[in-house]
């Protein structure tokens, strides 16, 4: 590899397609998408039409066909070699790594950034949110590029719960294995400073991949943190069942 690789591990919700923009920005960075996914971006290999009608079909066809789901360390090593920048990367999701790949990135000294968010509870509601936003605005339309914000949804307890706890082993994992990589630690809640990467967070990325601090801007148009009983249709429900459990440190009052 030629150029300084590097892959930003994360999840749906976490501010990584702001992040990725941001890099891409760059003009000695090239950040892909979710390579590994194989729907746009570098050697996409997107779903037949005949597919496209089922989000989850589609792309399953494309993580299949693409070698994401088969050949991911090959797939990940075409990326490094193709030249694109100086440096290069890619947004890795969590379900979308193995543990082969944790240990090829290591093997090869790929540099990890780890993004994740610190309120689970604002991340559930943004999944749901983004849900309903693509079903009302179309196949496609997970972010928002105007800045309007997604009506209140309502919240299952049972589900909410449910993810939380799995997001919690997840975040738990890919943390340990971030340390152990001497790997970079990001949270969404400290990315954005009024529309832009946080100056500090610039100054993090630049000195962790070797680059000067020339960063642009993302075409994304962050709506900023909505309390959450603006955000959650059956906030009080939500909030008397999780107030003086695990996750009551994510409600509003305890924020």
């Amino acid at each position: 590899m030629t150029s300084t690789p590097y892959v930003i591990l994360t999840t749906q919700r976490a501010g990584s397609v702001f992040l990725q923009e941001s890099l891409s920005s760059h003009p000695e960075v090239h950040c892909d998408g979710e390579v590994l996914l194989g729907l746009d971006g570098f050697d996409a290999h997107p779903a037949p039409d005949r597919l496209e009608r089922s989000r989850l079909v589609s792309h399953g066809w494309s993580f299949v066909a693409g070698g994401g789901l088969l050949a991911p360390n090959r797939r990940l090593g075409r990326l490094y070699s193709s030249g694109l920048a100086p440096v290069i990367g890619c947004r890795v999701m969590y379900n979308q790594v193995q543990a082969r790949t944790l240990r090829w990135v290591r093997r090869n000294d790929v540099r990890v950034v780890h993004l994740s968010r610190g309120n689970l509870l604002r991340q559930y509601v943004s999944l749901v949110a983004m849900h309903r936003r693509v079903r009302e605005s179309g196949r496609g339309v997970a972010h928002s590029r105007d800045g309007r914000r997604v009506a209140a949804v309502e919240i299952d307890l049972d589900r909410a719960t449910r993810f939380m706890r799995r997001r919690q082993r997840s975040v738990a994992r890919f943390a340990s294995f971030t340390r152990q990589a001497g790997g970079l630690e990001l949270q969404f809640e400290r990315l954005i400073v009024d529309g832009a990467l946080a100056p500090d967070v610039q100054q993090e990325l630049a000195h962790f991949l070797g680059i000067s601090a020339d960063f642009g801007t993302s075409s994304l148009t962050p709506t900023g943190a909505a309390l959450l009983v603006d955000s959650i249709a059956n906030y009080d429900e939500i909030a008397a069942s999780l107030t003086g459990s695990e996750f009551g440190g994510f409600l509003d009052d305890a924020s």
